[in-house]
């Protein structure tokens, strides 16, 4: 399996629809065995395209629009937005199962905490 996150000072980026990096891990058994920065591209259909390239299952990302998070879905992929927080902390809370601490929900997203439920932050709603 590999889950992206666009990345900026090691750091996950705030907006999608602007990153130009991605980090791409590799994971096994729960324990990441590969990780590799990749460029983005600068359009929508670039970076979708750059997560069908990866073979990415599953995005952890900040904010996204409306039009590219559709696109993403439509792509075969998972879509965990409005995170923020250290790469690698978010990660392992993602890997250990406990990553719906508030501590990883962007400023001001409180109203979609509650669309977070079960472990590895499945989506009980379609983006709003």
């Amino acid at each position: 399996m590999k889950i992206a996150m666009p990345i900026w000072n090691e750091r996950i980026s705030p907006v999608f629809d602007v990153a130009q990096r991605l980090i791409v891990l590799t994971i096994e058994a729960d324990r990441i065995i590969a990780r590799e920065k990749k460029e983005l591209g600068q359009t929508p259909k670039e970076k979708v395209q750059a997560l069908i390239r990866e073979n990415v299952s599953v995005l952890i990302c900040g904010a996204i629009s409306g039009p590219l998070a559709l696109q993403v879905n439509q792509a075969g992929v998972e879509l965990i937005h409005d995170i923020c927080g250290a790469v690698d902390e978010v990660a392992e809370s993602y890997l250990c199962g406990s990553f719906l601490s508030s501590r990883f929900i962007m400023p001001g997203c409180c109203r979609r905490r509650r669309r977070f439920q079960g472990c590895r932050g499945q989506m009980m709603d379609k983006f709003i």
